[in-house]
């Protein structure tokens, strides 16, 4: 079979897993880290077969059949290129992910998770393991501390509560901290207005470049811009803003894969200004339903097939998902957790210069990526300014990353 590739794959799902969610969000904002949920799926994968195994291949628009082998060598790799790209830079990136697996204590004999399961997650994914566990609220809180620790105190809590038959909870957090590569300057900060989901106008401070030089693009009812982070050139924020006779709905509604990656082959230099107010945001959301509705439906009932995993019949209960962003004039801040919480069941389962002038005053579309690897998908319908972005200064100094 010819190798699939992963980073189309990988770039149609997170978008895919970004309109879907919006979709079931009904007008609100949504903000997701494709990265952190393929990644906990895919622990919860190698545990799955047959039909199971099948809805995560459509999940992850990969041919059925691809030998699993090859996604996890790929996520690693994904991994250690993003994190060793800039480590000799003077303000590196910062990229840390962590990985567990929470483990309920067998009884008589029943539910034992399989060795080859435990041991392939250690193997691809460094996953920590904590086994016999009473799943109790001891439980609970030891998972929301190791949260709270992978995310830097960003995102404090994954599980609120641990329902009955709960058996494994299969854990993935992501951190990201990386400098603005031509970063906004306080002295150039404008006042003005910005229209939110509802219709109504919130008055904003805009972060101003007045005179940047940007990759970008205008079609097709969009404005795309791509604004660099980090040292490298592999960091990049991405900007799709609607026309103001657009829609948000109708834009996401078209943002597919093949899409997204003409969006950006048609980037051409552009010289202008670009205002965007500094946005603080988060996200909490049980993606269950928006993940069957993308193909991973049997996994969550009755029919599942979890046999790799564990000796008695699993399914999915839950996909616990929060995120964490935060953009100022100096850079970016994100963080994400997905738990997976695995259940009992009960069967056996070269160009001129384009030109621009662009003030994001409307609901709009951002993505954060890492060598075309979808890191955050997220929709603002309100910016939110950050408690410290009053404070900041304009100091160029930004060794410490202190934003």
């Amino acid at each position: 079979m010819t190798t699939p590739n992963f980073a189309a794959a990988n770039t149609t799902f997170g978008l895919n897993l970004l309109r879907q969610a919006h979709s079931a969000a009904k007008g609100k904002p949504v903000q997701v880290s494709p990265f952190s949920v393929r990644r906990a799926l895919t622990m919860a994968a190698i545990g799955a077969n047959g039909l199971t195994l099948d809805g995560f291949y459509d999940l992850f628009e990969l041919p059925r059949g691809t030998d699993l082998i090859g996604v996890h060598r790929y996520n690693q790799q994904v991994l250690k290129g993003l994190q060793e790209v800039e480590a000799r830079s003077k303000s590196p990136t910062t990229i840390e992910t962590a990985n567990a697996l929470w483990l309920k204590l067998s009884t008589g004999g029943r539910y034992r998770f399989l060795p080859s399961f435990v041991d392939a997650n250690k193997r691809w994914y460094d996953a920590t393991v904590q086994d016999n566990l009473p799943f109790d609220d001891s439980t609970k809180d030891a998972i929301n501390a190791w949260c709270d620790k992978a995310t830097k105190g960003k995102i404090s809590r994954i599980i609120e509560d641990l329902p009955r038959g709960s058996r494994a909870v299969l854990t993935d957090a992501l951190y990201m901290k990386t400098p603005a590569n031509k970063r906004f300057y306080k002295r150039n900060d404008t006042q003005g207005k910005f229209k939110q989901g509802d219709g109504t106008e919130l008055d904003v401070t805009y972060m101003t470049n007045p005179n940047c030089e940007f990759n970008y693009h205008a079609g097709d009812g969009v404005q795309v811009l791509q604004f660099p982070f980090g040292q490298r050139g592999v960091f990049n924020y991405y900007l799709v803003l609607p026309d103001a006779d657009a829609t948000l709905d109708g834009t996401i509604a078209k943002l597919t894969g093949d899409k997204w990656t003409g969006m950006k082959s048609a980037l051409v230099k552009g010289k202008g200004k670009f205002r965007i107010a500094p946005n603080e945001q988060e996200y909490s959301e049980d993606l269950k339903d928006v993940l069957a509705d993308l193909g991973l439906g049997a996994a969550f009932t009755n029919a599942a097939d979890f046999s790799l995993m564990c000796s008695d019949p699993l399914q999915i209960g839950g996909v616990n998902h929060k995120t964490y962003t935060k953009f100022t004039r100096k850079g970016f801040e994100g963080a994400a957790v997905t738990a997976v919480v695995m259940r009992e069941s009960f069967c056996i389962p070269t160009t001129p210069l384009a030109t621009f002038d662009i003030t994001v005053d409307r609901p709009y579309i951002w993505l954060v990526e890492g060598r075309d690897e979808i890191l955050f998908a997220s929709t603002t319908l309100s910016p939110k300014e950050p408690g410290s972005f009053a404070a900041e200064t304009d100091d160029e100094e930004t060794s410490d990353l202190d934003f």
